[in-house]
């Protein structure tokens, strides 16, 4: 009578592979996390650059001419940009969410850039300037965004949190209120492009 064939033993596990290959499932794993977390930080960071608005830019009436940037406009070619200012914080959820989804748009930048200075003031922790400039624009709420004028007047004002295309369309509005300004203060010399007839006589 045959015994019956036992069966072959399983192999045993090396408690080092079994350890080396979670392992490596485990960086596979951060690894994957830490590339999708790259790519939503890089769709989501923001394309506007904004420079900081500095205890040397405060002045006691207005905000001093900080940018040398021009840009053609209604007034010429050396014709100074309206200036774009943003008071945010930190701690404010709709700064972050118009930090995220409003100026993470190539578009929206490229419609600041293309007309604007733009500065930023953060009030996460604000020393005596930055609350002397928010005092000084009457900042309430966050984010509040101002359009100014080269001496620090104040041409248009938004402070609710907009999405992309509401604030498109307040910055065109803040654009052509500037434009309107402008030349109210510095009226053609000759409204009609041509000097009256006496102009060129001879007394």
């Amino acid at each position: 009578m045959q015994k019956p064939l036992k069966k072959p033993a399983p192999p045993k596990r090396s408690p080092g592979r079994a350890a080396a290959r979670w392992t490596l499932v485990v960086l596979i794993g951060l690894g994957s996390a830490l590339i999708i977390d790259l790519a939503r930080q890089a769709l989501t960071a923001e394309k506007v650059q904004w420079a900081s608005l500095t205890s040397q830019d405060v002045q006691s009436s207005h905000i001093a001419v900080v940018s040398e940037t021009h840009s053609p406009t209604a007034q010429g070619e050396n014709a100074p940009r309206p200036r774009l200012i943003r008071f945010t914080a930190d701690w404010c959820p709709p700064c972050l969410s118009m930090k995220s989804q409003v100026f993470s748009r190539d578009d929206v930048a490229e419609a600041i850039h293309a007309r604007f200075d733009a500065f930023s003031v953060d009030l996460t922790r604000p020393d005596a300037d930055e609350q002397l400039m928010s005092d000084q624009f009457r900042v309430v709420y966050l984010p509040t965004f101002v359009v100014i004028d080269d001496q620090g007047h104040e041409i248009a004002r938004l402070d609710d949190p907009a999405d992309a295309e509401g604030f498109l369309h307040w910055l065109e509005q803040g654009w052509d209120q500037w434009a309107r300004h402008t030349a109210e203060a510095h009226p053609p010399a000759y409204p009609m492009g041509s000097p009256p007839a006496h102009a060129n006589s001879i007394n």
